[in-house]
């Protein structure tokens, strides 16, 4: 199962879960899994956060495949001008 880190600033999504386990095969898939799990998840991750998978931030990461020991963190986004 793919180990998920929630950060602080998405913890009041997740009732303050900061660390979950999910079984998923995609970045998609694992989204959809906690947003069954925690209600507006998904709302609060898509487009809003950058995503790390195993140690690479992925610009768009919807399709990305996740191995079974995948490491998924959320970081805030960063714009730059």
């Amino acid at each position: 199962m793919a180990r998920v880190f929630i950060p602080d600033h998405l913890a009041s999504v997740t009732d303050n879960v900061r660390e979950v386990e999910v079984m998923a095969s995609t970045f998609r898939e694992l989204v959809q899994k906690l947003d069954e799990r925690f209600p507006g998840a998904a709302e609060a991750i898509m487009g809003k956060v950058a995503v790390a998978i195993d140690g690479d931030i992925i610009h768009d990461p919807f399709l990305d495949p996740l191995e079974a020991d995948s490491e998924v963190h959320f970081l805030h986004r960063i714009e730059g001008g």
